[in-house]
């Protein structure tokens, strides 16, 4: 199972601006796991500092409940505070470092692993 999201400029009251923010949740088909969604999304740049990160993420969350899923796990560069922020603001625990993990125009980046246990109700 897989659920996505977009938001467009038009979403935001602006003029067409195309794809400002997206999301995509997957849900493995193994039994022992299938409660659990792994979470990716990302907003473009110039329209960061909006607003458009939490209204993702609130979507993610409550789809999330919906669909009967009872975590979220995700994994997020160190050192992209604002997004590390919005996660831990959301709910989210830093669970774990993966070290040297993404390589980005030639350098090896840590990344954190974050979850968030969804209540119930």
């Amino acid at each position: 199972m897989i659920f996505k999201h977009h938001l467009t400029g038009r979403d935001l009251d602006d003029e067409p601006s195309g794809l400002t923010g997206w999301l995509a949740v997957e849900v493995a088909q193994h039994r022992r796991v299938a409660h659990v969604g792994y979470l990716v999304m990302g907003v473009d740049a110039t329209h960061a500092g909006r607003g458009i990160g939490g209204a993702l993420l609130t979507e993610a969350m409550r789809e999330a409940r919906r669909r009967d899923l009872r975590r979220l796990e995700l994994t997020v560069m160190t050192d992209n505070l604002r997004a590390v922020g919005l996660y831990l603001r959301g709910g989210f625990e830093v669970e774990g470092l993966r070290r040297r993990c993404v390589r980005r125009r030639g350098t090896l980046i840590d990344e954190y692993f974050m979850g968030c246990l969804l209540s119930t109700q």
